[in-house]
């Protein structure tokens, strides 16, 4: 009896070690996921909202994913590294050069949308010096033939506004000097009696307007291309997209969710006032004073206005190669974050 109540305890001595030996010691923890890694391209602009609500909301941090941010002067600067991977996701507008790098090979495909033109959401204006208005000397845009206008670049999304705002107005971008300033050197330009108009995005209008430099006189509500259209995208490099596409999807899932937070809060929410101003560094009451953009819930892009900007750059002789619309966009990861 002594003999069997022995082996016992020494059983439940051995059992206890082996449970033992499975629990955490004290200060014990379990090792960290490890992050994957992303580098992404960015602009300091309000419209980049969900890129900076991904991170500041803890969007990413929830899918494992860590991401070096480069910040570029402008989305033209970013094609090229995006093209050949050393960005794996970029953001910018369309343009004339967007279509001509696909034509040409660049290896970078659309994944979501990052902005759009429509009504109620007139993000991109051209503003008009202020003196030319109160003179009466521009009272529409046919009053600015002959004048200097200056978008920020060539034949792009700016340019593709004023030129079909133009057309509308009996006229083509030939009836007035297009010359190209900087964003952050629009007020200057206007204030200096340089240009008659610029063609701006927020929160330039809103600045400009604030300084009493320019009125807004024009929105992208008021022209017919531009009431329903495709402003900016997310892009993927197309080696990412291949390659890396668990992480692609990741990266997606935290991106919409994004989207999502910054529809359901609206842009002058403290939450993402207080983003905005962190990451853009302008000033809470410009910010409050612009006009939002527009964001699709589930962060589609506007396809059809891509075609349609694309054949107008073509007509114009700015895109020599037209592509088709598979070439431009893989719409798979955004409809597979939708339906999660």
């Amino acid at each position: 009896m002594k003999r069997s109540s022995s082996v016992a305890v020494l059983a439940a001595v051995v059992a206890l070690a082996l449970v033992g030996a499975h629990l955490p010691l004290p200060g014990w923890a379990p090792p960290a996921r490890a992050e994957e890694s992303v580098r992404l391209g960015y602009l300091s602009v309000i419209s980049f909202a969900p890129v900076y609500l991904a991170e500041d909301q803890g969007f990413l941090k929830e899918q494992g994913l860590k991401v070096e941010y480069e910040r570029f002067v402008s989305g033209s600067k970013m094609v090229a590294p995006l093209a050949t991977d050393r960005l794996n996701i970029s953001a910018g507008s369309i343009s004339a050069g967007f279509f001509n790098s696909l034509a040409q090979g660049s290896d970078f495909v659309v994944v979501a949308d990052k902005g759009q033109f429509r009504l109620g959401y007139g993000f991109n204006h051209i503003v008009v010096r202020k003196d030319l208005v109160d003179s009466g000397r521009v009272k529409s845009l046919k009053d600015l033939k002959g004048m200097k206008v200056a978008p920020n670049a060539p034949m792009n999304i700016l340019t593709y506004f004023l030129g079909n705002g133009l057309e509308e107005a009996g006229m083509t971008l030939n009836d007035v000097e297009i010359v190209f300033v900087d964003f952050p050197k629009m007020p200057a330009a206007l204030q200096n009696k340089a240009v008659a108009a610029v063609v701006s995005g927020e929160p330039w209008g809103a600045r400009i307007q604030k300084l009493g430099f320019g009125v807004r006189l024009l929105s992208t509500e008021d022209v017919k291309a531009t009431r329903e259209a495709q402003g900016a995208v997310i892009m993927y490099s197309g080696k990412f997209a291949r390659e890396r596409r668990g992480t692609a999807q990741k990266y997606m899932n935290a991106y919409l969710k994004a989207v999502r937070f910054y529809n359901e809060h609206g842009m002058k929410a403290p939450q993402v006032l207080d983003v905005l101003e962190k990451w853009t560094k302008v000033p809470r009451d410009i910010i409050e004073a612009s006009i939002p953009f527009y964001l699709d819930k589930d962060a589609m892009p506007h396809t059809k206005s891509l075609m349609e900007m694309q054949a107008w750059f073509h007509a114009k002789g700015a895109v020599k190669t037209m592509v088709p619309l598979e070439r431009i966009v893989d719409l798979s990861f955004v409809k597979a974050a939708a339906a999660k």
